[in-house]
């Protein structure tokens, strides 16, 4: 594995520790960006496809897109879309969801309308614009009652178009109808001397396309998002004033127990520290967004340090979330250190919310910046902020409830739903009080942190039998110094 992927495996899994929710692997893998899972296209090529599936639930559609792509949101036409581009620049797939005023129309009469406006765009019409007279738009294949993997049937249809430097485009539509007014059409892109190697990527995509009715989609995860977007909406002043710790650090553990029981014997694995505050957006430090620094908002600073064989990954972030929640702003550096306390590799990610837009701004090692713009739902999303909180405000509001919420992810630079499940909790600890189950997918085993009255970390188990517990940070420290290891400040050296 190289030094930049070693960099972007720690900034992918930087996120989801610092909220206590990643199930740490026992060594890198390939894949960092994104889980792989292969999908065979319709005419038989076996193409790599995203594991975790992209949901845009106001339409219930769920979708896998192909390995290493990302999906953006952007505006068409002034209408308000997804993109999904790849690492390269040889295709886009665009995903509309215009709405019919006629229940009636059919997608194959949509298809039609299409294909007409297309060969209009390219052609010569009569006087009265009615009749297209000759186009130079020509029609590769066209598919009718396409049935994909998921069970939903679409209309499919590609078209090639002229350039003006003598080139050709091909557009691909595969049109879907899920409900009586709306449809979702998957616009494919992509010069024609690529469309023969881009067309399985395409068709491999779409046909994961599944589509929840819409009496599933209001009683499963958009009451879900409802909850989460209520719990929030609900909350104060005085809710956040309770969970900010001011100039006191929280003091998290990462260790491995030793099979003799002995908490002597155990293996360090790592440490994270998180401190959250109020004060002006200018705290963040040398990003100030796009209103003045002086504005007020809720912060946070969280730190971390990961030992992975003869490497220290260090990672630390500051966030900023304005008090109304419209607005949000953070940086993230990761560095991975070698054996000798060499640098091998960094990667920095900043990010800034207004509303629905999102931009996030990824560089690793040196390279140039990649710029992301994840596609936000209008109802359920919340702060990087207050990812970070969540577990706290649930225990300080008793919020025995399952709640839904999206949030952006670092590994996957995408905008994906997460569950969260408080009840009294059942541990032996005299200081346990509330069970939290975390599922951050809907395929996934949920992982279980047990907190204390006050909205404490008192113990979470991870799938690899890790343990993140409280700690004092001093004991931690003279407890790491006896034991050799790497006690320097975070981001500065080992």
């Amino acid at each position: 594995m190289t030094h930049s992927s070693m960099a972007y495996l720690a900034l992918g899994t930087h996120v989801r520790l610092m909220a206590g929710i990643i199930a740490l692997l026992a060594s890198p893998v390939p894949g960092l960006a994104q889980s792989q899972a292969l999908q065979q296209s319709p005419r038989g090529q076996v193409v790599e496809l995203t594991e975790q599936p992209f949901f845009m639930d106001g339409i219930g559609l769920s979708v896998k897109f192909p390995l290493g792509s990302i999906a953006q949101a952007t505006r068409i036409g002034g209408r308000r879309t997804v993109q999904v581009v790849p690492e390269t620049s040889e295709w886009i797939i665009n995903i509309q969801t215009p709405q019919m005023s006629n229940a009636a129309t059919t997608i194959k009469e949509a298809a039609d309308q299409t294909l007409a406006l297309t060969q209009g765009a390219y052609g010569v019409t009569d006087p009265d614009q009615k009749l297209i007279l000759e186009t130079k738009a020509k029609v590769l294949g066209r598919t009718s009652n396409l049935i994909v993997t998921g069970g939903a049937v679409c209309e499919r249809l590609y078209v090639s178009v002229p350039r003006p430097d003598g080139t050709s485009l091909v557009k691909g539509y595969s049109i879907f109808k899920p409900s009586a007014n709306q449809f979702v059409v998957f616009e494919l892109i992509t010069a024609e001397d690529k469309f023969d190697a881009v067309r399985p990527l395409y068709e491999a995509s779409v046909a994961t396309a599944t589509f929840l009715d819409s009496e599933t989609l209001n009683t499963s995860r958009g009451s879900l998002v409802k909850s989460g977007a209520a719990f929030f909406a609900g909350l104060g002043p005085d809710e956040f004033a309770k969970v900010l710790t001011g100039e006191k650090e929280i003091v998290h553990r990462l260790y491995q127990p030793a099979r003799t029981g002995s908490g002597g014997d155990s293996t360090e694995l790592g440490f994270r520290t998180m401190r959250f505050w109020k004060g002006p957006r200018s705290e963040l430090g040398g990003y100030s967004g796009r209103r003045s620094g002086q504005e007020e908002g809720h912060l946070a600073r969280i730190q971390a340090r990961l030992l992975r064989g003869d490497n220290v990954i260090d990672t630390q972030g500051v966030y900023f979330m304005t008090l109304d929640r419209s607005e949000e702003a953070w940086m993230l550096t990761t560095v991975v250190w070698g054996a000798k306390g060499e640098r091998l590799a960094m990667a920095t990610e900043t990010g800034a919310r207004t509303g629905t837009d999102l931009n996030v701004s990824v560089s690793d090692s040196g390279k140039t910046a990649e710029e992301v713009r994840p596609y936000v739902p209008e109802e359920g999303y919340i702060s990087q902020l207050e990812l970070f909180m969540l577990h706290r405000l649930m225990v300080s509001r008793s919020m025995q409830a399952e709640l839904g919420t999206y949030t952006y992810q670092s590994q996957s630079k995408t905008v994906s739903l997460r569950r969260d499940l408080m009840s009294r909790s059942k541990g032996s600890s005299a200081k346990a009080a509330w069970d939290i189950k975390t599922w951050y997918r809907d395929d996934a085993a949920p992982v279980t942190f047990v907190y204390d009255a006050d909205g404490g970390l008192v113990r979470s188990s991870l799938e690899d039998g890790s343990i993140w517990e409280a700690a004092d940070r001093e004991a931690l420290l003279a407890s790491w110094r006896r034991k050799g290891l790497p006690t320097g400040a975070i981001g500065t050296n080992r």
